[in-house]
């Protein structure tokens, strides 16, 4: 005949390998980032969108917040929509980066970087991707030479 102690050390035995079990699923769970396209080129007064797509990897189906985590450029505005996703499990989720460039942008070659962060108690996941901006001028109008003869 067993005693009740005995039934109770096992059955707190049982519950700390569940436990166990579970952490050890947990902490491999994560997500990826990655964008669509990975560069724009925006002529200064546009703008262009990319696709950043969180994906799910080992059951991850926690909220993800997303921020632009670069240096402000100036003349640029960069909108994340939606900035809060959550993943279903083995699957993925999307929000839409716009970058609106000002006329008065100054051309060139910049990077804008997304992040992403799933923060749950003593747990925090962060990832970054970077985008590739080229800035560029409008075409110069072309002036046409033409004469009217009587």
């Amino acid at each position: 005949m067993r005693e009740p102690c005995e039934d109770l050390l096992n059955e707190k035995v049982e519950d700390i390998a569940e436990l166990i079990e579970q952490m050890l699923h947990q902490r491999h769970r994560d997500f990826t980032l990655s964008a669509s396209p990975p560069s724009l080129k925006i002529q200064q007064g546009g703008y262009n969108t990319s696709i950043i797509m969180i994906t799910s990897l080992k059951h991850f189906d926690e909220r993800v917040d997303l921020t632009v985590t670069s240096p402000s450029i100036v003349g640029v505005t960069t909108t994340l929509y939606p900035s809060e996703v959550t993943p279903p499990k083995g699957g993925f989720a999307i929000s839409l980066l716009t970058v609106d460039v000002a006329t008065t942008a100054q051309p060139g070659n910049y990077t804008i970087t997304v992040t992403g962060t799933s923060e749950k108690k003593h747990s925090l996941l962060q990832h970054s991707i970077d985008i590739t901006l080229e800035i560029v001028s409008p075409p110069v109008p072309q002036i046409l030479d033409f004469s009217i003869f009587a």
